[in-house]
């Protein structure tokens, strides 16, 4: 009961200060509303009739000075009455926020039982409590499932480029550099009985530090023009006279293949596809048999040899070919297997320009090892048309008669020899008659450049991710010829040739080698 008789106090108290406001603001209208005669009276008023009512009424002012003469003016008439007005406006003013602030006030000190009133009245807990939880059906929610065909089919499109950027430059160098290596096309294409190479065992005459590479295995003839399939038949014979394995692997795990000697033109025929003005062709004689390496030098032979942080190379794989190496490197590489074999220094050496091409051609007379179809040179090189634009692993296409890989295209290959002019080439000498050969071609040049007889050279100081090497192993027939002799007494079975090379033709007094 006391609770409400205080309510309706404090709500009559304030309802009388604000019709007090409401009556001063009407009394400041009704002020501003008034007009005003020339002496000072309103006019439209009532005129007092007792002399006190006239004296509060009537202003404090002398319309007229018998002294001065001076009447007073229209113009201080409006000034005393815009004093008048201003000083009401001001009092307004401050009697609005006093009764304001006593309105706050009070408002300030009834809040909290209002509210406590309030509270009771919704019968809401003053402490809060555990709300209950209301299980939900997820299965009768429903979802907005609803997305519009434009954009699933940029989702779609967005997939498929990243796909593509992930193949391009992602899958694709991986496993073009870093995967383990892929097994040669030998034994994919001819790992067969027929094309098998019979190992001559301990019968074989092997060079130190090496050892005949067991199973081993002949190309494919039949992708051969018949002049490179005598030098497969050459390359047999070789290996039986002299007793030597057609193919060996030193202490570090580089592979070699038997090249027989012989004699061969090198350089090219004048009716030969892009040749080059300095390829005059010429005969030449290997007089010798020697070993060259299978596979370009790989770069984990080279760390092998020189040191896990000495690896120039661009393009990262230990399978794929050192590049980034000048003359010199390839020098000291050779010098320093060597030195770790213990063998003489002249064991091993970059090839000559002549032995190159030799052991390129196989015995062929033609544009590339296996003939002059440009369109085929994708199968045995890799080179501008087909490359990823980087080197590629070694072995990865086929070999020439010969069982060699990789001397078409992948990377130049550096020789020996300086550059000289071919016999019959009248063109004056310039400075670049001292830079090194470079031979074979790169995965950056175009087709002409990879031909067995293309000639080019650089300063052997010159590097780059295109140029790398492979080195060939020496071997003294001498020594081969009197290990023969003690070893070999008793007779030998020929090696079984393939079916599908060309056997040579019978003799009529033929007798067993012995």
């Amino acid at each position: 009961m006391n609770n409400n008789t205080s309510q309706e106090e404090l709500f009559d108290k304030q309802v009388a200060k604000i019709t007090k406001i409401l009556q001063l603001q009407k009394e400041q209208k009704t002020f501003r509303t008034q007009k005003f005669s020339p002496n000072g009276t309103q006019i439209g008023i009532a005129v007092p009739t007792t002399p006190e009512a006239v004296k509060q009424s009537t202003p404090k002012e002398t319309p007229f000075n018998r002294d001065t003469q001076h009447t007073i003016s229209d113009k201080e008439i409006r000034e005393k009455r815009t004093a008048k007005v201003t000083f009401l406006k001001r009092k307004i003013n401050e009697r609005k926020q006093d009764i304001i602030k006593d309105i706050k006030q009070d408002i300030k000190q009834n809040r909290k039982s209002q509210l406590n009133e309030d509270i009771k009245k919704l019968q809401i807990p003053t402490h809060p409590q555990k709300v209950p939880t209301i299980p939900i059906n997820i299965k009768n929610t429903k979802k907005c499932t609803h997305i519009s065909p434009f954009r699933w089919i940029l989702w779609i499109i967005e997939i498929l480029i990243l796909l593509i950027c992930l193949h391009r430059y992602v899958l694709t160098p991986h496993f073009q550099g870093n995967k383990q290596k892929i097994t040669p096309l030998e034994q994919t294409n001819n790992a067969s009985s027929e094309n098998k190479i019979f190992p001559l065992g301990e019968k074989g005459f092997l060079l130190p530090h090496c050892q005949e590479v067991t199973p081993s295995y002949y190309p494919n003839v039949d992708l051969f023009p018949t002049a490179a399939k005598k030098m497969l038949l050459h390359q047999q014979n070789c290996s039986l006279s002299f007793h030597l394995p057609i193919e060996i692997q030193n202490s570090i795990g580089i592979k070699f293949r038997l090249v027989p000697p012989g004699t061969t033109q090198i350089g090219s025929p004048i009716t030969e596809w892009k040749r080059g003005e300095n390829e005059n062709q010429h005969p030449i004689t290997i007089s010798q048999p020697f070993y060259i390496s299978k596979f370009e030098i790989t770069q984990q032979e080279w760390e092998t040899i020189m040191g896990k942080d000495q690896n120039p190379s661009s393009f990262p794989g230990m399978n794929c070919p050192v590049e980034e190496v000048s003359w010199y490197d390839c020098m000291e590489f050779i010098k320093k297997l060597c030195n770790k074999e213990n063998v003489d220094p002249h064991s091993y050496a970059l090839p000559s320009e002549s032995e190159w091409e030799y052991a390129c051609r196989g015995g062929s007379e033609t544009a590339f090892c296996f003939g002059n179809s440009q369109d085929l040179l994708k199968d045995w090189a890799e080179y501008a048309d087909n490359n990823y634009k980087r080197t590629s692993i070694v072995g990865n296409k086929r070999s020439n008669s010969l069982g060699i890989y990789d001397m078409h295209g992948n990377v130049w290959e550096w020789c020996r020899d300086k550059f000289q002019n071919y016999p019959g080439d009248l063109t004056p000498k310039t400075d670049y008659n001292d830079w090194q050969n470079i031979r074979g071609g790169n995965w950056y040049v175009s087709a002409d450049n990879c031909r067995c007889a293309s000639r080019n050279r650089l300063t052997p100081t010159s590097h780059g991710n295109m140029l790398g090497f492979r080195i060939i192993r020496y071997i003294n027939i001498n020594l081969a010829e009197e290990a023969q002799k003690e070893t070999l007494k008793a007779l030998i079975k020929p090696a079984e040739l393939p079916k599908n090379t060309i056997q040579p033709p019978p003799k009529k007094d033929s007798k067993k080698p012995l």
